[in-house]
């Protein structure tokens, strides 16, 4: 990794003639011959940020659900 002043856009190695072009063994997400892997990845992505965001969900409504019958019997 290069020092912040001489940091370059994502696009200088992660396109398919950019610095990384010569560099085999290895993917780089962007750069190679199957782009169905890139969106596997985003997809994955995307399916575990809304797994947090509903775990959080679910924990908040069930927390909310909880103090109300706490309060209610009381």
């Amino acid at each position: 990794m290069a020092p912040v002043e001489k940091a370059v856009g994502c696009k200088e190695c992660h396109a398919r003639q950019g610095r990384l072009a010569g560099v085999t063994g290895m993917y780089v997400p962007g750069r190679g011959d199957w782009p169905w892997l890139d969106w596997l990845g985003f997809g994955l992505a995307l399916l575990a940020l809304l797994g947090v965001a509903g775990h959080g969900v679910l924990r908040f409504a069930f927390h909310v659900r909880e103090r109300g019958n706490r309060e209610g019997k009381a």
